[in-house]
């Protein structure tokens, strides 16, 4: 039977992601004077580099507890994903590829950036663009990951919908059925009455 929006398994999809939002909110606080001013300083530019490297050096467990999560996610999935029905291969089907989309960019842009801060090594670009390219990669994934959201709060609101319809219809036919089943009034014939001399 196809898992529905209200199930446990949608639980550990809106957790995984929200947990992933408030890890890349935490950033913005040093993105926002690098990427989203007209004019960044140098120690805007020190001050998010220093986090990131700060971020890097977290204890290994701390950065799988992450992955955990996102595991989560992933596992909420494709419980979802099996025996699907038209609904669930529709917003669960679009979920699962804008998280993994998410992820992709959380290992190839993200990750690798972070750790470029430690090593000082930028490959093409200069400090700068690097930084700034690990503020956009998180722009990016914010975006995805609403995506998915969007995705499981639009099929919660289309069961809904679905549900009421049917409630609807179901109500209308056992009035119907109701109205079928009740015996036909017959019309007695008023018989006149004469009035003898």
């Amino acid at each position: 039977m196809p898992t529905s929006a209200t199930s446990f398994s949608t639980g550990l999809i809106l957790c995984a992601t929200s947990f992933s939002l408030g890890a890349i909110y935490s950033n913005w606080a040093y993105d926002y004077y690098t990427l989203w001013t007209s004019h960044p300083t140098n120690e805007s530019f020190a001050l998010s580099l220093s986090h990131y490297q700060t971020w890097a050096n977290m204890p290994t467990f701390l950065h799988h507890v992450h992955h955990f999560i996102i595991g989560l996610g992933f596992l909420g999935l494709f419980i979802k994903l099996y025996k699907p029905s038209e609904s669930n291969t529709l917003f669960d089907g679009g979920s699962l590829f804008l998280y993994v989309i998410a992820v992709a960019f959380y290992i190839s842009n993200l990750q690798r950036g972070v750790f470029s801060a430690v090593a000082g090594e930028w490959g093409d670009v200069d400090e700068h663009t690097g930084i700034n390219v690990i503020a956009a990669t998180q722009v990016f994934i914010v975006l995805v990951l609403l995506g998915v959201v969007g995705l499981q709060f639009g099929q919660y609101w289309a069961e809904l919908e679905d549900a009421t319809i049917r409630a609807k219809a179901d109500a209308e036919e056992i009035v119907s059925e109701e109205k079928d089943a009740e015996p036909e009034k017959t019309e007695k014939p008023i018989k006149e009455s004469k009035k003898t001399k």
